[in-house]
């Protein structure tokens, strides 16, 4: 490669490195001792910690949890979906998922950031409007930004600003928004949204990826907690949270399944998800509807971790019930050590900067999972509470 080009890339990447910004990979692995425990493998060091910062609520990936489909099923769909890649698996799933959000059809995405992407930017060839939370994921921004539409970005959850956003066109709209925001634990307020609807028509996109399987009935979801999910008209669930796989689906009306199937390039142009995926994930959906115990473990432990931090006078974003806890502590910098200074106390939490959260509210974003102990949630407590007083963040 030209010299001048990697010289100019060492550039940018020293420039994210002054601003704590740079990121590396590190391998992190199941501990034989099971439960909540990682190896963490850091270049020639080698740590084991509790992990919190996991996404897998209710610990089917890390419970180690077999789905008979991998052993049964084939691995590789060999095309995209449209030429040749469709197996019974991958309908059979989506019959399931359609089920599962209550819609008519349901479509199979290899990932939730391709789910995201792939419908927000074909949706957007017939919605000239696009109104979207200001605190969206990355990849419904970016199906935004992909899009021929005109985008509008609401503060978040602003409701009185939505409305004027609706109130000044009459033509068509589509809303954007998160069930459980990823970074916040915020949640929408599914009712004044309906209310909303009935005076300022819209169609709403919901992505329930971190609330599917952890909250409302069955593990529906956000929406379906505040029973509010026959509000949803485009409900998006992701299969690498609850589930304990990847993937991701999108649920709706027959004729937004079709128009993804026919004009969203994130599909389209993706070789099919592994029929063995397909065929586990079925398995993991059903499994999720019927984890009502293990939905009430995870609302006690987030329960404990919540009230004890607000004892120690920690604050912390997000509602009371939601399973995403962040700390907040500012400067990119300091979050890094905080996070540093946890894993060296035993708890592996991420610390997550911009551009994944606004400047200057860089943060631990703590996941309570139905693996999670008392006593290591206790034990996180006391450990954060000592960083914190240290000046470690």
């Amino acid at each position: 490669m030209d010299p001048t080009f990697t010289a100019r890339l060492n550039r940018y990447l020293e420039d994210l490195n002054r601003q704590g910004l740079l990121r590396a990979l590190r391998v992190v692995e199941p501990s034989a001792r099971g439960g909540t425990r990682v190896r963490i493998l850091d270049g020639q060091t080698e740590r084991e910690a509790v992990n919190f910062c996991s996404n897998d609520y209710l610990g089917f990936a890390a419970s180690g949890r077999r789905w008979k489909a991998f052993q049964n099923v084939e691995t590789g769909a060999g095309a995209s979906r449209l030429i040749g890649g469709t197996r019974a698996a991958h309908r059979r799933f989506e019959r399931l998922a359609a089920d599962f959000a209550e819609k008519e059809a349901a479509v199979l995405f290899p990932s939730g950031y391709q789910a995201n992407v792939g419908t927000v930017s074909a949706l957007a060839e017939v919605f000239p409007r696009l109104l979207s939370d200001a605190l969206n994921h990355a990849s419904l921004i970016d199906g935004c930004r992909l899009s021929k539409g005109a985008v509008r970005v609401v503060p978040h959850l602003d409701l009185e600003k939505l409305e004027m956003e609706l109130a000044a066109s009459e033509e068509p709209a589509l809303l954007i928004v998160e069930g459980l925001y990823s970074m916040d634990g915020s949640v929408c307020d599914f009712e004044r949204l309906r209310e909303l609807k009935r005076r300022r028509p819209f169609v709403l996109l919901v992505d329930e990826a971190h609330a599917l399987g952890t909250l409302g009935p069955e593990g529906k979801g956000a929406a379906a907690r505040a029973g509010a999910l026959d509000l949803i008209d485009v409900y998006v669930g992701t299969l690498g949270k609850a589930c304990g796989l990847s993937g991701a689906f999108v649920a709706s009306s027959r004729e937004v399944v079709d128009w993804l199937i026919n004009r969203s390039r994130a599909f389209i142009f993706s070789t099919a998800v592994s029929p063995a995926l397909a065929e586990a994930a079925a398995e993991s959906l059903q499994a999720v509807r019927e984890a009502q115990n293990l939905r009430d473990i995870l609302a006690r432990r987030v329960m404990r971790l919540r009230t004890a931090l607000a004892d120690d006078g920690v604050a912390c974003l997000g509602e009371p019930f939601s399973a995403i806890v962040p700390v907040v502590v500012g400067e990119p910098r300091r979050a890094l050590a905080a996070s540093a200074a946890l894993l060296e106390r035993g708890f592996f939490v991420q610390a997550i900067r911009p551009p994944t959260v606004p400047p200057g509210t860089s943060r631990l974003r703590i996941t309570v999972t139905a693996l999670h102990e008392d006593d290591e949630v206790a034990a996180l407590v006391a450990a954060l509470k000592e960083v914190l007083k240290q000046g470690k963040a």
